[in-house]
């Protein structure tokens, strides 16, 4: 009779054995037969053809060689390669990379998704549905849309970076930290923005600058004094830069915000990250510049004589960075003096809420989400009253702004120096 366990440790030691023989895994692909796709764009042809386009890293710049042939050093090759591709569907066009490519493109490795304004105009949804169903591309990358020429900006030459994916990636991040005037550039909250009742989709703008800007003043002067030397370059300028947002309603963008107005939907959605407000003294004789250092905002909707109403209360703290003043004329850093620069901080913050507020009304979208907050707060009025047509009581909606903007600090001084 057999020993209780011994069939047991026959069969683990047999799949031991066979262990040793299976080796790899089941998605294997090999690394000499990969590119890294770093950045993605799309944009309609003149045949309303979808056009993808790649920026693939080099592996020969970043190996210094392909493994698979044995060959030398990257030598005269660009870290990047810029590819595009044709189909009747985002899919297919992306596919279709694989046409002119040597190696297989590899996708999740993507820091930034661009749309150019024809294609945003046209309706960006079918794009947004392949990121959500395709099992490499991500959604916590940025995005924003192009006012310009989008191959154009991504064949640029970005002074700081080898690669232009990192350079617009990082572009949008401290943009949006440092100044706030872009809105947030994540794609998964663009997917929140469009699904969301009462609320719509705002994406940042990259703007293309020309090339021939950047070469400057001072080469020109250099040619024409004789001092430029045959065959010297000039350091190119910013190719593009990011101010203001694109402002959709549906999946279709409807027009442009500046920086501005962009700030204001920021401070009404309690997104504002940093930046600085310029205010005018008393009596116009100089200016101050307040750094943002803390805000928080609410918005409250209500209901006033059977009349929707939406109240946005902001609260914000400032630090006083500068004063530019004639050295005679530095006012006194009293009680009256701070008070006057908060009143007056306080009603420029005012002003860019009520700015932004109007363009989304010209535009006719509610990207502050003041139909969501209604929905939340009195969901049986917007079923059978609001749902149906908020684009037009949107439009005719009361919303007040009350903003508290003390300034805590005055920097490194209590007051400046008198002039001599």
């Amino acid at each position: 009779m057999p020993m209780p366990g011994r069939h047991f440790l026959k069969t683990t030691a047999v799949l031991c054995l066979l262990s040793l023989f299976a080796s790899g895994c089941w998605d294997n692909r090999e690394p000499e037969w990969l590119a890294s796709s770093l950045l993605l764009a799309f944009d309609l042809d003149e045949e309303n053809m979808y056009k993808a386009i790649v920026v693939l890293a080099n592996p020969l710049f970043q190996g210094g060689g392909d493994v698979g042939t044995g060959s030398g050093g990257g030598g005269e090759k660009l870290p990047f390669w810029v590819h595009s591709a044709r189909g009747r569907t985002p899919f297919e066009a992306v596919l279709n990379l694989s046409q002119g490519t040597s190696r297989q493109i590899r996708f999740s490795h993507i820091l930034v998704l661009l749309f150019s304004e024809r294609l945003a105009r046209a309706g960006i949804w079918p794009v947004l549905e392949l990121f959500q169903r395709h099992r490499e591309l991500r959604a916590n990358i940025q995005t924003a849309v192009v006012d310009g020429d989008l191959e154009e900006l991504l064949r640029a030459d970005f002074p700081l970076e080898f690669l232009p994916s990192t350079a617009i990636d990082r572009l949008l991040r401290i943009t949006s930290i440092e100044r706030s005037i872009i809105p947030d550039s994540r794609l998964l909250t663009k997917f929140i923005e469009f699904t969301r009742p009462g609320e719509e989709m705002i994406l940042a703008r990259l703007k293309v600058l020309s090339q021939e800007a950047g070469q400057g003043k001072q080469g020109e002067d250099q040619q024409s004094q004789g001092q430029e030397s045959p065959g010297q370059k000039h350091p190119p300028g910013a190719p593009a830069e990011v101010t203001g947002a694109a402002v959709f309603r549906g999946e279709k963008m409807v027009g442009w915000m500046d920086g501005h107005e962009t700030r204001g939907q920021n401070w009404i959605r309690n997104t504002l990250e940093r930046g600085a407000v310029i205010i005018e003294l008393p009596g116009k004789k100089g200016l101050a510049t307040i750094e943002i250092i803390k805000m928080q905002s609410k918005i409250e909707p209500k209901i006033n004589g059977g009349e929707v109403m939406i109240t946005v209360e902001i609260m914000t703290e400032g630090r006083l960075q500068d004063l530019v003043v004639s050295p005679g004329e530095t006012p006194r850093l009293d009680k009256d003096f701070d008070q006057t620069l908060e009143n007056r901080f306080a009603e420029s913050i005012r002003r860019e809420c009520e700015r932004s507020f109007a363009r989304a009304k010209e535009l006719k979208a509610d990207i502050f989400g003041f139909g969501n907050a209604i929905y939340r707060r009195f969901p049986r009025l917007w079923e059978e009253d609001l749902a149906g047509r908020w684009e037009e009581a949107f439009c005719q909606l009361s919303v007040e702004f009350l903003v508290e903007a003390p300034i805590k600090r005055s920097g490194m001084i209590f007051t400046s120096p008198p002039g001599k």
